[in-house]
């Protein structure tokens, strides 16, 4: 199927709409959080903006934090940056992080330019238990 012929799936973008509209304080924000990115609510029908809301979700962002989060979204793809923040998720919890260390911490851009896809985590484990232990 080529770009032109892409069909969407309606129910999900209404959805990823909805989610927007709970998000903003008024109709205009909530067009100009569409015009100011719209693949936000058009790659991939929304999907993984809905991903991308529930991460949000589950780190424990507040209401304000995740418009803030959406508001300022660059021009990354939003795949990219769920599948990045999954992956920063599993370094974490393969450097034995503690849950409460993870959670509770709202998501910044900060993080979506972190790729650590390709690197190896006992490498990153290694020199950190390295550094800690300089500390103590």
């Amino acid at each position: 199927m080529s770009e032109e012929e892409e069909s969407y799936d309606w129910s999900s973008m209404h959805r990823v709409l909805s989610l927007f509209r709970d998000l903003c304080f008024d109709e205009n924000e909530l067009c100009e959080l569409v015009m100011r990115c719209p693949r936000l609510v058009f790659e991939d029908s929304g999907e993984w903006t809905l991903l991308l809301a529930g991460c949000q979700t589950k780190f424990g962002s507040s209401r304000s934090e995740m418009w803030s989060f959406f508001y300022k979204f660059s021009e990354i793809q939003v795949k990219r940056c769920v599948l990045n923040i999954r992956h920063c998720f599993l370094f974490l919890d393969q450097i034995k992080m503690e849950c409460d260390e993870i959670s509770g911490q709202p998501l910044s851009l900060d993080v979506i330019t972190v790729d650590i896809y390709n690197t190896r985590a006992s490498v990153f484990k290694q020199a950190i238990v390295q550094a800690t232990s300089f500390w103590d």
